[in-house]
Parts: C-alpha cells; structure tokens; sequence
C-alpha cells in the first residue's frame, strides 16, 4: 500500500516502478499533508483489503508520521537531479558579481 503528499505523485509512483515494487493500492494526498489518525486508519483498513502486508512512503511523508504509526513501513528517499546544475551555479554566480 503506497502513498505520498506530493505537488506531483506521479514521480513517485514512477521510482516505485523502477524499483519494481509493485503496490496493491495508491494514495495521493495533498503536498505537505499533515496526517490525522483518520488518514491513517483509512490507510491501514485499505491495506487489509487489498491485502497489502505493508506500506511504502517517501521520506518526506514518513518525517510526517511517528514511529510504529503504519507498519511494516518502507521508507524511499527520492532525489532531484539537475543536469546542468553547474552551469546554474555559475549564471547565478555571475549575475551577483555585477
């Protein structure tokens, strides 16, 4: 059972594809959710359903979370990558100079 509070949730979904796991169900909540234990009782009863034996979340999500909330938890950490992140720094280096 996979869930985020991302602006975009389909990034993570992604990078669970590429790490071949493969969730009986998606939850997406608002970016920056802050989680009641309503939220978690509806995550933990469409687990059951589904028949999940676990839960999997981004970083981010679980800094939002207190320990022993949803187990088992699999935590993923996901990164932003900026191809050019050099030539970034050195534009916005330049412009400071003057």
């Amino acid at each position: 059972n996979a869930f985020c509070g991302l602006a975009r949730p389909e990034s993570f979904w992604a990078t669970l594809t590429e790490l071949k796991i493969v969730p009986v169900e998606r939850r997406a909540f608002a970016d920056h959710h802050a989680y009641t234990r309503r939220d978690l009782e509806r995550l933990r009863e469409a687990a059951h359903k589904a028949g999940a034996t676990g839960f999997v979340t981004t970083a981010k999500d679980a800094a939002h979370l207190a320990p022993g909330d949803l187990t088992p938890l699999t935590v993923v950490e996901i990164a932003m990558e900026i191809p050019a992140i050099r030539t970034l720094v050195d534009l916005a280096w330049e412009r400071c100079q003057g």
